[in-house]
């Protein structure tokens, strides 16, 4: 019998330190620094039905892919750069549309 394993991906996260702001003259500013997550243990399940989900606003997305992350992590942004590694090889690099944090698990949209 082979083992199943639920998490056999790694994701590598980047994303803005801080929120934009604006200036004395109403400019926005984008962030100084970015932040990273490594070695997330996941898993991607492609989005072979066309299915959507809705943003924040309302508004379906239509997704590529739903990745099914180990745990409750910190909150992943709309627009973070995402690297999905199996094993040594890349399998999945996108933006993410949409993030949950569930209880034994979380979700991000991509």
């Amino acid at each position: 019998m082979v083992a199943s394993i639920q998490y056999p991906h790694i994701m590598n996260v980047s994303f803005a330190a801080q929120a934009s702001i604006k200036n004395e003259n109403g400019d926005w500013l984008k962030p100084n620094g970015t932040s990273e997550l490594n070695n997330l243990r996941c898993r991607v399940e492609p989005n072979s039905k066309g299915s959507y989900t809705n943003g924040q606003d309302g508004k379906k997305i239509e997704f590529s892919s739903l990745i099914f992350i180990e745990g409750r992590i910190e909150t992943i942004p709309i627009g973070s750069e995402i690297k999905v590694l199996e094993g040594e090889e890349v399998i999945l690099e996108t933006s993410s549309l949409k993030f949950s944090r569930d209880f034994f698990h979380s979700r991000l949209w991509v």
